[in-house]
């Protein structure tokens, strides 16, 4: 079968994976994903481009990208993710787009290509590390007792305030 825009493949949940397989330029929207126990791995082929958007909330264990040049988007209100979670692809990664809230339990790791701020991002007592950035609204970046590695930050509009925070709140 020849692939041209992206598909997702139904989810096999006995196996505790839920992947999509990448293909193409197209786009791929999903409303949310729940399942405490499962990772959700978006993979892609050599050759794909393209962009994953989760617009509604997420309640996973783990999220589970490969290094290529697609997106991914992830808008919806509460975003929960209880392992750590490294998004690998290089094309912009979004957390939030106003007001969200993201917790990755386990730590994140976003460093391959650019990312996207717009909301609370947040560990629980984990590491966080973060690429270039760019703020797409006022946004927050705290990791309890978990350091904080963050590369160059744009203020998207010139009028978006960026704040760490400690376990304290401060």
């Amino acid at each position: 079968k020849q692939k041209t825009a992206y598909e997702i493949k139904e989810c096999d949940w006995s196996s505790d994976v839920c992947s999509s397989d990448l293909s193409g330029s197209g786009a791929i929207n999903i409303g949310s994903v729940t399942g405490q126990n499962y990772n959700l791995g978006l993979q892609s082929a050599s050759s794909s481009a393209g962009l994953v958007t989760i617009n509604g909330n997420v309640n996973i264990n783990q999220f589970i990208t490969y290094a290529q040049n697609y997106g991914v988007s992830l808008l919806g209100s509460t975003v929960n993710v209880a392992s750590a979670s490294t998004f690998s692809n290089t094309g912009t990664t979004t957390l939030g787009n106003g007001g969200d809230s993201l917790t990755f339990n386990g730590g994140l790791t976003a460093t391959s290509g650019p990312i996207s701020l717009g909301g609370l991002i947040s560990t629980i007592n984990n590491p966080m590390s973060l690429g270039a950035s760019t703020l797409a609204s006022n946004s927050t970046l705290q990791s309890g007792t978990g350091s904080i590695t963050l590369g160059s930050v744009t203020d998207g509009a010139s009028s978006y305030a960026l704040t760490l925070q400690n376990s304290a709140g401060s």
